[in-house]
């Protein structure tokens, strides 16, 4: 068996699994977001187009207050840029 890495140790402690989960499902949410944002310019479907695009900033918003609150956590003697986000 091999040794747990301790550094993977200590993210696991101070990032619960839910929260990584959170991160992975909106990762995939800007994906899609950005590939409907695609199709839609490209068949000229620009009502589509318009309405993926503001769900994108949605969700971008939010996951960036996200990752940047386990950022703070990963990072607590660092700058922390949390307080710069609109």
């Amino acid at each position: 068996m091999l040794a747990e890495d301790p550094l993977r140790r200590a993210v696991t402690d101070l990032v619960s699994p839910e929260v990584v989960q959170e991160i992975r499902s909106e990762n995939q949410a800007l994906l899609e977001a950005a590939q409907n944002i695609q199709a839609g310019l490209e068949t000229g479907r620009f009502d589509e187009a318009a309405r993926n695009a503001a769900k994108l900033g949605e969700v971008m918003r939010k996951h960036t207050l996200l990752v940047e609150g386990v950022l703070d956590v990963l990072c607590r003697d660092d700058v922390s840029t949390s307080g710069k986000l609109p």
